[in-house]
């Protein structure tokens, strides 16, 4: 089973949120907090369908993001989660 890991950055291929960056922030057993790029916008996806869309190429892994995207990243994630504007899915 493939298995997301934090500043992987995953491209949503095809449906409703094609064309949309995913960049893994918290991993979770049962759920991944992932930043929407290109809207910088935060949500959680369920582990389980996560790793679903991994295994049908619908989210394909693009790269590992460099130390300092990667905190860019993070940094906005959190910011996110603390003010409440995530986005529901």
């Amino acid at each position: 089973m493939p298995k997301p890991a934090r500043g992987e950055v995953y491209a949503v291929t095809a449906g409703t949120y094609e064309g949309e960056f995913y960049v893994c922030i918290d991993i979770a057993d049962d759920i991944i907090g992932v930043l929407i790029l290109p809207e910088m916008v935060s949500t959680f996806v369920p582990r389980d369908e996560f790793v679903v869309g991994m295994n049908k190429n619908i989210l394909e892994l693009q790269e590992a993001l460099p130390v300092g995207i990667m905190n860019v990243c993070i940094n906005q994630h959190n910011k996110n989660k603390n003010e409440k504007s995530l986005h529901r899915r």
